[in-house]
């Protein structure tokens, strides 16, 4: 397993993306996303939000509004997030930039999710 890498700001990094906790609770947590996420460096990325859900976590909001470039491979990880929030009987919200909103409507999963497009404010 290759070591954690994170910048000066505390985010950690994966490849050419980057994930922060902007914020955390009991029950909740807040992940935002930065840069690009494909099959190179995916994999690392579910392994460190599965650690920041931790057991009690049921109430996720995920910030892809800085994801500048994302492959099936993120869109099979989101789905794999929104399966386990799901069986927490919890809820997923993702905050999508138009690009990723338009993948994920592309792709056939938009309606699976509680997708916040924040080029136009308004739930979807």
């Amino acid at each position: 397993m290759r070591p954690l890498r994170w910048d000066a700001a505390g985010m950690e990094l994966f490849g050419t993306g980057a994930l922060e906790i902007t914020s955390s609770g009991r029950d909740s947590v807040r992940l935002a996303l930065y840069g690009e996420f494909d099959r190179a460096n995916v994999g690392e990325l579910e392994a460190a939000v599965f650690a920041a859900l931790g057991r009690t976590v049921r109430f996720v909001d995920l910030d892809l509004t800085a994801v500048t470039f994302a492959d099936a491979r993120l869109l099979t990880a989101l789905v794999g997030f929104l399966q386990e929030i799901e069986d927490r009987h919890g809820r997923l919200r993702l905050y999508a930039n138009r690009s990723i909103h338009r993948t994920l409507e592309i792709a056939g999963l938009a309606p699976l999710f509680d997708v916040i497009d924040q080029s136009k404010d308004e739930v979807r």
